[in-house]
């Protein structure tokens, strides 16, 4: 779509960007040596500590290529996948980010314990920066927001990975802050992804905004580099990380994080200095700020489908598992579980408020190895494929989805249409493809997704 120009900025505003942009402009000019050497660091993750791994790519619809990285389980014999697993990163961030507790980290427990996961990106990080239809030299390569991560990367990435995987929906997508912003967005302007995946894990969703009280912060939301000629924002931590050694890029983004009140509890150096050498990943197009900047403005009315929302929540029925910190310094915390609760089309299956925890504690602090990891996998246990005859999924499955009910007499399977009568309803009819009728408690039957 076409872009508003950019906003007008104060002259202080001006001064205060000229030398970030002079910084970002000098990166773009080592923007091919910056993906040659950047784009190893999860690869160089793996190869250490020799887990397996293939990359393979989605192409959107308007020809953006993106890199998802995917970690395949291990062999089982006479055993298939338990199902297929898509994480989605933060705001300038990539697929690193999933990495944060380096071996203990959620995305290599799920694949040694039977799962396909990938390791999602957006076009512009340094997994996003593939010459498609344009060169990211072309300015017009640059003209995208939220938006179109949401209604074109994220359908192609679900897509791409449901056509590796050869699975009929994703078990589920975990996105942390923004990335779960974009799940969410993605869904309700393709609807047809509510057929595709069976569970969303938001942690520390970029909803409902707060009003930002931190001088950095401020900065960033009230000013706007487009006029310079920078249609992406401050990338000096990019130019830092290309003429610095990562150990002390891994210390300014620390400070970034501090200076911008977002500090961590007690940061896990496992895996999270390793993160942060590679933050941000890439450059920041001025309009996806301008969006948050909207986002901020309009809170709830945002993703209710009134006048001037950009979507509508209410046509989002994938069930949703919600982890969020009390002293989260981003998030309006009560109005984001408003929304949830009272604006959302599908159920809130799990929803989790911890006192004392900021925004990044849920992914950076060591306490989140525990609290927030072993609740996820639980979680996402009860929503994996059948592996047999004993094994199926669990709770009731969507309106009119297409399932499978296992009759023990008959020892197998049959197909057919699931009718619930109303959204919190216990037993639903299944019309099955012989015409047969019957009314089940889903809870008590062995059943899985067509």
């Amino acid at each position: 779509m076409a872009y508003p120009p950019p906003p007008a900025t104060s002259f202080l505003a001006s001064l205060l960007w000229l030398p970030f942009t002079i910084c970002c402009w000098i990166s773009k000019l080592h923007v091919f040596n910056y993906r040659k050497h950047k784009t190893q660091i999860c690869e160089l993750f793996f190869h250490k500590h020799s887990i397996p791994y293939e990359t393979i790519t989605a192409v959107t619809s308007d020809k953006y290529v993106i890199k998802i990285l995917h970690l395949p389980p291990p062999p089982r014999p006479s055993k298939g996948s338990k199902g297929s697993i898509l994480f989605l990163h933060g705001m300038f961030e990539s697929a690193a980010m999933s990495l944060t507790h380096g071996t203990d980290s959620l995305p290599v427990l799920l694949a040694q314990q039977g799962y396909d996961v990938f390791l999602g990106n957006v076009r512009g990080n340094m997994y996003g920066l593939t010459p498609g239809k344009l060169s990211p030299w072309d300015n017009k390569f640059w003209d995208f927001s939220i938006r179109e991560h949401a209604a074109s990367d994220f359908p192609a990435m679900v897509d791409a990975i449901l056509k590796t995987t050869k699975h009929a929906k994703l078990t589920a997508v975990y996105g942390t802050s923004q990335g779960a912003l974009v799940s969410l967005m993605g869904i309700a302007k393709n609807p047809r992804l509510n057929n595709k995946i069976k569970l969303l894990v938001a942690v520390s969703p970029a909803l409902v905004l707060r009003q930002p009280n931190n001088f950095l912060v401020k900065l960033v939301f009230g000013s706007d580099p487009s006029y310079l000629g920078a249609r992406q924002y401050l990338c000096f931590a990019t130019f830092t990380q290309i003429f610095v050694p990562d150990f002390v890029a891994s210390f300014i983004a620390f400070l970034a994080l501090a200076a911008s009140g977002m500090a961590v509890r007690e940061i896990d150096k496992k895996g999270a200095s390793f993160v942060m050498a590679s933050t941000p990943s890439g450059f920041l197009p001025t309009h996806s700020m301008r969006m948050y900047v909207d986002i901020l403005k309009q809170g709830k009315a945002f993703y209710t489908g009134g006048r001037g929302s950009e979507c509508d929540f209410k046509k989002v029925k994938v069930p949703i598992g919600v982890f969020m910190g009390r002293d989260d310094c981003v998030l309006d915390v009560d109005e984001s579980v408003d929304l949830l609760r009272n604006h959302y089309g599908g159920d809130v299956v799990h929803e989790v408020v911890l006192d004392g925890w900021g925004h990044c504690d849920l992914w950076y602090s060591v306490d989140s190895k525990t609290v927030i990891t072993e609740a996820v996998l639980e979680l996402i246990d009860g929503y994996k494929e059948g592996e047999g005859e004993g094994e199926g999924e669990k709770g009731v499955p969507l309106d009119q989805s297409r399932v499978k009910v296992y009759w023990p007499e008959e020892k197998q399977y049959f197909s057919g249409t699931a009718n619930s009568p109303s959204k919190n309803a216990k037993k639903i009819t299944v019309v099955y493809d012989d015409g047969d009728e019957e009314t089940l408690d889903m809870r008590e039957e062995r059943w899985k997704y067509e």
